[in-house]
């Protein structure tokens, strides 16, 4: 059964969407690329709007369309005044239930994602994470970028059938979500949700995962001609439903936040000058996850930078968080939480992804408490797990 989560809002701008639980890591090796292609062509027809009357649809209220892939899940979301609901709801409906992928604009959205792909081929700093991704999970679903190649998606363009059935198989009840924010009530939402989206005509199925193999550590240079050398350097990491997530994401905002102060920039850009970017990032997934820091500089500073990387990953591992660097991290990460919260959208869209994967939704004060209650023992443990150097692996684009 689909679920629903809707939040009255006084806005006069409305947000709905739907959130599946479908993503890069569920397409088998020849269906690369067909989620991401599935959330370009979703808009462009159905088995009783063409997509121009679609487009119409929206346009002639000022709504705003959007939609993103990840390597798990996509969300479809439109922006409205929120005297367009019954409209928008049926739209999306008709959109989920309905489309019928016309072979036309299939190949379009081929030629447009390819384009896509050749302009992402040139900005080494992003390039260099799907790299580094596809090199921590090599040979598994995890470690694809979610565009696709140019390869996969022709072969897409010229076995459309493909596209349905991935649909078919991934967009079912249990994985799907109907989100709203707006300024109508729980009983008028939950009343329009079961006129549009109460009786599905998507199959059931599971949800089932195939987890990747244990990590091979490794060093990998890669030669480009770009001015600047670009490297990562990093690690799997925690999953969502691991109990030692909050503390790593504590200490993975507090290292490589983007202020100034931040050990990883004060150390590499304010005491040095050996960068002009460095950041670390974790991503969970729902078994599994990423840590990683990049950072660009000249080609002869990359050894330098990289020893003052393990250097101060050390310090982590060694001594623990005083009782003020403990402090001051968590009300970074607060503070990070609550400005992201402080948008109508984003905290919907979190709420959903929060249903999701856990049943159920933390409220800000909940998410706090956690935060409040981590110790130094447990960034420490985090540090230890995910900093041990032996197990870390690197990434570099070398400039030629």
């Amino acid at each position: 059964m689909i679920r629903r989560y809707h939040r009255q809002s006084s806005s006069k701008v409305a947000h709905i969407g739907f959130l599946v639980n479908t993503g890069t890591r569920d397409e088998r090796e020849d269906e690369h690329g067909a989620a991401h292609l599935i959330e370009h062509i979703l808009f462009k027809g159905t088995k009783s709007k063409t997509s121009k009357e679609l487009a119409i649809c929206f346009d002639d209220i000022g709504a705003d369309i959007n939609a993103y892939t990840t390597k798990e899940d996509t969300c479809i979301y439109v922006s409205f005044l929120s005297e367009h609901y019954p409209l928008m709801m049926s739209t999306l409906a008709d959109i989920l239930f309905n489309s019928v992928f016309p072979p036309k604009e299939v190949r379009k959205e081929v030629e447009v994602i390819k384009e896509e792909i050749y302009s992402y081929e040139d900005m080494p700093d992003e390039l260099i994470f799907d790299d580094f991704e596809d090199a921590l999970f090599q040979g598994h679903s995890l470690g694809r970028n979610v565009l696709g190649t140019a390869k996969s998606l022709n072969n897409f363009a010229r076995h459309q059938e493909k596209i349905a059935s991935f649909f078919s198989s991934n967009y079912t009840d249990e994985r799907i979500i109907v989100w709203s924010c707006g300024d109508i009530s729980e009983v008028a939402f939950a009343e329009l949700f079961e006129e549009y989206f109460g009786h599905s005509s998507l199959k059931s199925g599971d949800n089932k995962k195939i987890s990747p193999l244990p990590l091979v550590p490794f060093n990998i240079t890669k030669k480009r001609h770009d001015t600047q050398c670009h490297s990562l350097i990093g690690n799997r990491a925690f999953s969502y439903y691991d109990d030692k997530r909050t503390a790593f994401s504590l200490l993975n905002n507090y290292l490589g936040n983007p202020g100034m102060s931040a050990p990883l920039n004060d150390v590499l850009r304010e005491r040095h000058g050996y960068v002009y970017e460095v950041e670390s990032s974790y991503t969970p997934y729902s078994d599994t996850g990423t840590f990683s820091i990049y950072f660009g500089c000249e080609a002869n500073k990359r050894e330098k930078v990289r020893d003052l990387i393990f250097k101060e990953l050390k310090k982590y591992r060694t001594t623990k968080l005083s009782t003020v660097k403990l402090a001051t991290a968590k009300e970074q990460l607060k503070g990070n939480l609550a400005i992201t919260a402080d948008s109508n959208l984003n905290d919907t869209i979190n709420s959903a992804k929060s249903l999701m994967l856990y049943d159920k939704i933390e409220s800000m004060e909940e998410m706090f408490k956690k935060i409040d209650a981590i110790t130094a023992s447990q960034v420490l443990e985090g540090a230890n797990i995910i900093f041990d150097e032996s197990t870390m692996s690197e990434l570099t684009f070398l400039a030629e």
